[in-house]
């Protein structure tokens, strides 16, 4: 009952982050949904940047505010977590879910370095991603979840995101 309560308040902090303008590593397992999927979008060349700054600037984010359309940095959003990590160590990134998944090149999750990208569909209706959190390794990421949230880090092998793995993309060289 209780595994069924955190299951639910965990959806309901994750729907926020739904591609509003607005996660990885061999623990992450493949998706189990049974609904037809998108192919991944072509590989694009990989941008250059400093992958240890924009590591470590996700990293401090942890404990700020989720903002719908957020772009820091004070408060994010899930994309703009991203948009503003990467330009931190010199990269420059489009700013919505759906458009950083159509950027860099298709990584598989077990083959993720930090900096990569992990991709969710969180509205299982929908066919393109709406949820994009940065990857740490070791399983792990950080996200920025929903409105009345914190950015934060995440183990990514947990159901509610394996279930709903939409893709990893690699950005940086």
């Amino acid at each position: 009952m209780k595994s069924s309560a955190a299951t639910l308040v965990l959806l309901a902090l994750l729907a926020g982050c739904e591609n509003r303008a607005p996660i990885s590593s061999p623990a992450v397992p493949a998706p189990v949904s049974s609904r037809p999927r998108a192919d991944p979008p072509p590989d694009q060349p990989l941008l250059t940047g400093d992958r240890d700054q924009i590591v470590m600037t996700a990293f401090a984010q942890v404990g700020k505010p989720y903002l719908y359309g957020g772009n820091g940095p004070d408060a994010f959003d899930c994309s703009g977590l991203v948009r503003y990590a990467y330009r931190a160590g010199g990269a420059s990134t489009p700013r919505t879910t759906a458009t950083l998944f159509a950027a860099g090149q298709s990584v598989a999750a077990e083959s993720a370095r930090p900096g990569d990208l992990f991709f969710y569909r969180l509205d299982v209706a929908r066919g393109a991603p709406s949820h994009v959190v940065f990857y740490l390794g070791d399983g792990e990421g950080i996200h920025a979840p929903s409105s009345g949230g914190a950015i934060r880090a995440v183990k990514l092998g947990i159901p509610y995101f394996s279930q709903r793995f939409a893709g990893a993309r690699r950005l940086l060289q």
